[in-house]
């Protein structure tokens, strides 16, 4: 007998908008807006990107080395790239990702 598993289960922690309010210091850790759309569409503070050059223009939106990284699915974004995509926030270790609508 044969047994095999196709699917590979995993999580992904983010922050959900919208909690108890809290002293935040803008300039010391600005907001980074990440846009997921339909297709795989990604943009960066209103600037396109690409899937692979997410890491790099989050860094580079960064000015501080620091950052809140909000990720905003539109309603027809594939889960696939809004996971891929709040992944690759993660890895930058920016600062939180925190996924809004």
């Amino acid at each position: 007998m044969l047994s095999s598993t196709f699917s590979k289960f995993a999580h992904v922690e983010v922050g959900i908008g919208g909690g108890a309010p809290r002293t935040i210091d803008v300039q010391s850790m600005p907001n980074i807006l990440l846009s997921v759309q339909a297709g795989g569409i990604l943009t960066v503070n209103g600037t396109p990107s690409i899937q692979s050059a997410i890491a790099t223009a989050l860094s580079a939106a960064a000015a501080t080395g620091k950052a809140r990284i909000l990720v905003r699915p539109s309603a027809d974004a594939r889960a696939e790239d809004i996971i891929r995509a709040i992944e690759q926030s993660q890895a930058t270790r920016l600062g939180p990702v925190i996924l809004v609508r």
